[in-house]
């Protein structure tokens, strides 16, 4: 605290002593004389020992405080050393010297696909220099640790995607590939090509988690490792075998999904889930952090999220330099190296890394009796090359219980390929070698090729005799943790569906009352909720305003997933829909992120083929913040096979009238469309949503399902439902287009309105305005499948290309729409392309009216007004179609115009 200054003297503020960063304390001194003496002693030992023997005394203190529970916050950095001192790591439980040579088999092999795949024909790309630095980060936990499916789940590993060709190159050493596939890497049109990289669309019984959109494997390893605890709370499935591995790249920590649910995991105590991050210290082009050091800054950042951090970056050659180091002047050298400097120093000559490296005094004396080619070895020994260290490393992080783990390990990229390779920033895009390069490769590695069969210059590939040592040591540890190795097995069966009676409320109509789609959607996820054994795999995930949607009504019911439970009293307690948390809890409420909650929607929607136990997440956000916001997440869904519902809520650009620019979407089934596996619509009616979810429901979970997931694109707007036409097929609501209401009555002229979500009201109040004001009788069809009507109708033309002296098939808007009068107006709260989807194939006039443009605030009335999709402006549409077809006069038109007060400058004048 500050003292009042003696007059004459001065004095530092507790301000001044704040903004220069010195920490005060609210509480004050209660013994001065004794903080004194510690301060005095600090301040003695760095006088007589130095800052480095300060530093390590104060981080005993800070440690054995943690000890005794005094309450100080962790360390966020430590000195750039292993974590677990040499005399700390258990004993390596396999054959090193076996695993070394499979090791070296599978570095040869991994390369050779790369190298192959680059020949002039071909000339496909590929990466040899990423697998080649997490070549031991993985071997380790293919020898002693990742889990296979025999017998059970095993464990989920999100393989980072460069290092696919070590990945083939073991499955081709297990057996599970054959050299003809490992010729077809990167040639996926023809059979048994090997997929660019881990694509479980493109491989369905081989790799399960799509990785290579860089740090999206980090977000989604962590809410599947969620996902899984939620499983094992809820009773569904035993997943305390399983652990979630996730590699990645220091370079990909970039990216913010990567760190962005870093304290999701920590508060969700997620001690199932273990990171590898491999810091070969290069992005794609250069250095990560070439004046910083990464591995200091990634420490810090998951410490301070609470995670359990293994840092592995020497290999054992460096315990004994590191032993004798009592004056900490080596361990002082390496916390002050940048990345650039260690990257240059695996890449240089004994020379360079004496004068670089060992620089002073202490250090020259500490290695002078090192040989040159010792001095090399310790400058390429990294902890990530070293099986022991690595093995301790894993061996630590699955024993270590309360928080996820983060195994940080140094490597070299492009380790083992050679000098010409090792440590260069160009190694990313090397794809072969040059001449002379390949034997010496071989040589290195102690592959039996002999010499003519690399004067190609590709080599062969190599496998271990069947029988042999290697290829039975190589095989009995699968066989002992389960199995291969990726591998993706669906197990599930058809789920039994819920009757008919689920789906009967929506189809009665709403009677007096107004009722938004939003609200009958969730009307229907409630009906289906009460059949007791399918409405247990509903996963309801939100990212937040649950209330906004009307789906606090879920809360009291089913009640919000926490690890935790409820520790507190809501501050709602008293009230029918008050909020509640529960350890059991279904809904998935995952605060205000979109990008978690489609991680979310990943590990829910394959829990059918990681668990063998069909889950129905049905993820509800603003439509504005879904695919334009996930977009690369809703690919990875589409490419990992992900089923369920993904439900766009407060749709359109008109209907969501008072929030503005950003919030108000025009263009989301736009970007659904983009996505294969995405199943889209926009509903007009509540009685098309049961019609729409049976059928998506059959189509994903029943007889020969699909691997698809549905976009339902639903608005906040309240009006009086009706009930389902009597006549109506309900097929047609599926197909995407029928019509909802025809005018029998006579009238001098014809149209025809087709409309989808909010914009169809104002059709139906356009064709009353026509009929009464103009004479034209205007039906109006509802199109809630925009997509499905494109889709088909390119199916029946591709079907007619290859099949030219068959029949030709003619698609359902040609047929439909040939056998109408009169032109033909779509209208849509979205922008006039999703209607024009199905342009080609209309076959009479077609005007489109959309909200092409920016999201205003204002009254839903002035909205559609400006944007022109009122009911008015339809009707304009309709007779200006009419006027080019010479049906009516242009006068009228603009009669219309001026009656309807659409345009102040609208003039009866002819040009």
């Amino acid at each position: 605290m500050a003292t009042t200054p003696e007059p004459g003297s001065t004095t530092v503020s507790d301000h001044d002593e704040v903004t220069t960063g010195r920490t005060l304390d609210q509480v004050p001194d209660p013994d001065p004389q004794e903080t004194g003496d510690w301060l005095a002693s600090l301040s003695d030992v760095v006088q007589r020992e130095g800052p480095v023997r300060a530093r390590f005394l104060l981080r005993r203190v800070l440690e054995h405080a943690g000890e005794l529970r005094v309450g100080l916050p962790a360390l966020t950095s430590t000195d750039y050393v292993n974590t677990i001192p040499a005399g700390a790591e258990p004993d390596f439980p396999g054959d090193e010297e076996l695993e070394r040579r499979l090791l070296s088999i599978v570095r040869w092999n991994a390369a050779a696909i790369v190298s192959r795949a680059n020949k002039p024909e071909l000339a496909l790309g590929g990466h040899m220099a990423s697998y080649a630095s997490a070549a031991e980060l993985f071997e380790v936990g293919f020898n002693h640790f990742f889990k296979g499916k025999d017998g059970g789940p095993g464990d989920q590993i999100f393989f980072q995607g460069h290092s696919s060709p070590g990945v083939y190159a073991r499955a081709y050493l297990e057996g599970r590939l054959t050299e003809e596939q490992l010729d077809r890497f990167r040639q996926e049109a023809l059979p048994g090509g090997l997929s660019s990289y881990p694509h479980p669309r493109l491989m369905p019984e081989f790799w399960e988690f799509p990785t290579v959109s860089m740090g999206l494997g980090a977000i989604n390893a962590i809410y599947q490792a969620r996902f899984n605890q939620y499983l094992s709370r809820r009773e569904i499935v035993d997943t305390s075998g399983s652990r979630v591995w996730a590699f990645l790249g220091d370079g990909e920590m970039d990216e913010p999904e990567a760190l962005g649910a870093l304290s999701v995991a920590s508060r969700d105590e997620l001690d199932n889930l273990t990171f590898v991050i491999n810091c070969n210290l290069q992005r794609l082009d250069g250095p990560v952090r070439g004046n910083g050091k990464v591995i200091q800054e990634l420490e810090s950042i998951f410490r301070g999220a609470g995670w359990n951090v293994v840092k592995v970056l020497w290999g054992r050659l460096w315990d004994d330099l590191l032993a004798r180091d009592t004056s900490g002047a080596l361990v002082a050298k390496l916390n002050t190296t940048p990345d650039g400097a260690f990257q240059t120093l695996a890449a240089e000559d004994a020379a360079y890394v004496r004068e670089h490296l060992f620089d002073t005094r202490e250090l020259r004396e500490l290695t002078g009796d090192l040989s040159d080619e010792e001095v090399l070895r310790l400058a390429l020994d990294r902890g990530g090359h070293d099986l022991r260290k690595v093995h301790a490393a894993y061996r630590a992080a699955v024993e270590h219980k309360g928080v996820p783990t983060v195994v940080i390990a140094q490597t070299i990229k492009g380790r083992g390929l050679g000098r010409e390779f090792e440590a260069r920033n160009a190694t990313h895009q090397m794809k072969k070698f040059v001449r002379g390069t390949l034997n010496s490769f071989r040589d290195r590695l102690g592959i039996d090729i002999p010499d003519e069969q690399l004067e190609a210059g590709y080599p062969p590939y190599y496998r271990p005799p069947e029988g042999s040592e290697l290829h039975a040591y190589l095989l009995d540890r699968r066989r002992e943790l389960g199995g291969p190795v990726p591998r993706r097995l669906v197990r599930s069966k058809p789920l039994d569906l819920p009757g008919e009676e689920s789906y009967a409320r929506l189809k009665k109509g709403s009677g007096r009352q107004q009722v938004a789609t939003t609200m009958a959607l969730v009307r229907l996820i409630k009906d289906l909720l009460r059949d007791k054994e399918f409405g247990k795999r509903i996963v309801p995930i939100i990212p937040d305003e649950a209330r906004t949607f009307g789906m606090d009504s879920l809360f009291p019911e089913l009640k919000i997933y926490s690890v935790r439970g409820m520790n507190y009293d809501a501050v709602d307690r008293e009230l029918v829909l008050s909020y509640k948390e529960h350890e059991r809890g279904q809904i998935m409420h995952e605060g205000i992120t979109e990008a978690g909650s489609m991680s979310e929607f990943h590990a829910a929607g394959s829990s059918y083929a990681t668990f063998g136990e069909p889950m129905i997440p049905v993820y509800i956000f603003y439509s504005m913040f879904g695919f334009q916001r996930t977009g690369d997440l809703a690919w990875s869904a589409a490419d990992q096979r992900c089923k369920g519902f993904l439900i766009g809520a407060t749709a359109g650009r008109t209907t969501l009238n008072g929030e503005g620019l950003q919030h108000q979407d025009g263009h989301s089934p736009l970007l659904a469309s983009t996505n294969p596996a995405c199943v889209s619509y926009d509903p007009s009616f509540a009685f098309e949503l049961p019609a729409i979810v049976k059928d998506a429901l059959e189509r994903m979970y029943g007889e020969d399902a699909e691997d698809v997931f549905y976009y339902l694109t639903v608005y906040n707007e309240p009006f009086v439902q009706p009930a389902i036409p009597e006549n109506l097929d309900e097929r047609q609501i599926v197909q995407g287009l029928y019509r909802y209401r025809q005018v029998a009555t006579p009238h001098a002229h014809r149209a025809q309105l087709v409309a989808s979500g909010s914009a169809t009201p104002e059709a139906l109040r356009a064709s009353d305005l026509l009929a009464d004001d103009f004479d034209v009788a205007a039906d109006v069809w509802s199109a809630p499948g925009w997509q499905q009507l494109r889709r088909e109708a390119l199916e029946c033309e591709e079907w007619n290309r290859l099949h030219p002296t068959g029949e030709q098939q003619v698609p359902l808007v040609n047929r439909t729409f040939a056998e109408v009068e009169g032109p033909i107006v779509a209208v849509t709260d979205f922008m006039r392309a999703v209607p024009d989807q199905i342009s080609r194939w209309v076959p009479r006039p077609y005007t489109i009216l959309g909200t092409d443009g920016f999201g205003r605030s204002d009254t839903r009335p002035a909205l559609r007004r400006h944007f022109k999709i009122d009911a008015e402006n339809i009707v304009v549409a309709v007779l200006q179609e009419l006027a080019l077809a010479g049906e009516i006069k242009p006068e009228v038109v603009a009669d219309a115009i001026k009656r309807y007060e659409l345009d102040p400058e609208a003039t009866t004048e002819v040009p």
